[in-house]
């Protein structure tokens, strides 16, 4: 049995097709729970060495991953470790298993080691003034780095002279989006879309099930494992803003505060206005202040699939991220459909098949009451509360 997505790697600019040297991979994208940071992710590749086939892979080089439609992202190499087979250097060893691991940055954790000091940074919406002040021209990223202008936010994010590293200001204006937005990673350029956009594209949304049943066509995916996870460390029902020149905003959810004890995070955000603050804080003490929400991990396999439901996925999370995801509470008997947004996804690739672990979050958590929608318009479907 082989693997159905036949992953590729070049290098790049070259586009020297490495693909037959690599044995394996692993690799993430996004992250886990709606309220972390994006810490930036590394790529572990292992390759085949017998024939030096690691020169290819030079260290502050890039090598692109691509599945055939959508799935396009550069890494850059890192670090290279020879795994040589023992008693190759002398005549008793051919070499032929020699291995080397490559370890490559993606954009966020490059950003992460990237230190601005005292870069000016003007009042601009709060995504924008990252795309668009944050750049090559303004000799911020070097190069090989870019931005995508596709979204600016609806909150501004006030005018500072930053210190700090280029990832650790993109958290802090993401921060400051109003209900929520989303980071993530298009061939080497950083692309950000807000609460609105993570639900685009639903007509074009995959359904993970447990079982294929009665389906057809390319818009289901079967899965093998599915955890249902309690808030935990999402679970707030108190939040203090504290934005950089105005006072901090506290909000509480006092019914939950009540029913459940008082749960508290101090959030720091670029906002500048106490209203924008404030409507910061009573978003994320209502939206996250039941500690029974839940939240999704969903294992499944390329090979497990009869149609091309996981490419549909890939290229749906490249527009906007939603899925539907439906499943049985053991002993209900009740087949339960939750609409949710892919905070992440993990990889582990082999010539055998690729494994997938998705990372969901409920879409309730990101909605916002929008007319003349068929699932954001309709009245006790969405969480009322804060809107832009």
């Amino acid at each position: 049995m082989a693997a159905r997505i036949a992953w590729q790697f070049y290098t790049y600019p070259g586009l020297t097709n490495v693909t037959s040297a690599v044995k394996s991979f692993t690799r993430f994208r996004g992250k886990q729970n709606y309220l972390d940071d994006y810490a930036g992710q590394q790529m572990t590749v292992t390759i085949r060495n017998d024939t030096n086939q690691v020169a290819n892979f030079v260290v502050g080089s890039i090598i692109s991953i691509y599945d055939g439609v959508s799935d396009l992202q550069y890494f850059w190499v890192s670090e290279i470790q020879f795994n040589d087979e023992v008693g190759t250097t002398t005549a008793s060893g051919s070499g032929a298993n020699s291995t080397a691991t490559i370890i490559l940055d993606d954009w966020m954790t490059k950003a992460g080691r990237i230190q601005l000091t005292n870069f000016t940074l003007t009042l601009e919406l709060c995504l924008e003034q990252m795309w668009g002040q944050v750049t090559t021209a303004a000799g911020a990223l070097p190069a090989d780095m870019a931005w995508s202008s596709t979204s600016s936010g609806f909150f501004p994010a006030a005018a500072a002279t930053y210190t700090g590293t280029i990832a650790a200001r993109i958290n802090t204006n993401l921060k400051t989006e109003g209900t929520g937005a989303q980071l993530y990673q298009q061939q080497n350029q950083m692309r950000l879309r807000t609460a609105a956009e993570v639900g685009l594209a639903v007509d074009r949304a995959v359904t993970l099930k447990p079982s294929k049943g009665s389906s057809t066509g390319n818009k289901y995916v079967v899965y093998r494992n599915f955890r249902r996870i309690s808030a935990g460390q999402n679970f707030l029902n108190t939040i203090t803003i504290d934005p950089p020149v105005v006072a901090d905003q506290t909000a509480t959810n006092s019914a939950s505060v009540t029913t459940y004890g008082a749960r508290f995070n101090s959030i720091a955000t670029a906002n500048n206005t106490t209203g924008q603050a404030l409507a910061k804080a009573q978003w994320l003490a209502n939206s996250q202040s039941d500690p029974n929400d839940l939240r999704y991990e969903v294992t499944f396999t390329d090979v497990m699939q009869d149609n091309l439901g996981v490419t549909n996925l890939l290229q749906n999370y490249e527009l906007g991220s939603i899925i539907y995801l439906q499943f049985v509470v053991p002993g209900s008997g009740v087949t339960t459909t939750e609409i949710c947004a892919i905070e992440g996804i993990s990889f582990s690739a082999s010539p055998i098949e690729t494994v997938f672990v998705v990372y969901l979050t409920p879409m309730d958590v990101y909605a916002q009451f929008v007319l003349d929608s068929d699932v954001y318009g309709v009245l006790n479907v969405n969480r009322l509360g804060i809107t832009i």
